[in-house]
This record gives structure tokens, C-alpha cells and sequence, in this order.
């Protein structure tokens, strides 16, 4: 999959769930971690669209960014962006 800055799962016309995180959850600065569930405040369960249960060993991919659409970067302009380097922010692994 091609991946690129500004992409949503709206956008991916994908599967997925959505955050918003704001408020107290910001600032949030490099190497600091903050665990999201379904049932938390940033959660946004009408702009997600999961099909679950997720079976075990399904590859799941993490997309973690800002998004700014229209802009030809993101809301926030990282280090990769700016350097012309390759998109860094999706993540993936296995379901347990």
C-alpha cells in the first residue's frame, strides 16, 4: 500500500479506527506514549469503521499522524516531510 501524508481511512476508503486526540491530551512530545481505546473520550466511533472481532494473526496496520487535507504536508510538519524522505508513520504487526 502507498502511503502518503493527509490520508485518512476516509480518504483509504479503508477499515479502521479513528482518534482525535486534543485537550488534555496534548501536548504530546517525542517518546511520550498515550494508550487509546474504543472506550475512551478520543475515540471517534462515527468516523471508525471496524469489522471485528479482529481474527489472530490478521496483520494490523497503525497509522499514527496530523492531517492538514489540502495541504501537500500534514497538519504538523515533521522532520521527513520537510527533507523530502519517506513517509514514516504507519506501523504493523499481528493480532493477538
Amino acid at each position: 500500500m502507498a502511503t502518503a501524508v493527509n490520508q485518512t481511512l476516509l480518504t483509504q476508503n479503508s477499515d479502521g479506527a479513528v482518534w482525535l486526540v486534543s485537550g488534555n491530551g496534548l501536548p504530546l512530545y517525542p517518546g511520550q506514549t498515550l494508550i487509546l481505546s474504543r472506550k475512551d473520550a478520543y475515540y471517534q466511533g462515527g468516523l471508525s469503521r471496524l469489522n471485528l472481532p479482529i481474527e489472530v494473526g490478521s496483520a494490523v496496520y497503525v497509522q499514527v499522524d496530523s492531517a492538514a487535507i489540502g495541504s501537500t504536508y500534514d497538519a504538523i510538519w515533521e522532520n521527513h516531510e520537510i527533507e523530502g524522505e519517506t513517509y514514516n508513520n504507519i506501523f504493523s504487526g499481528l493480532a493477538e
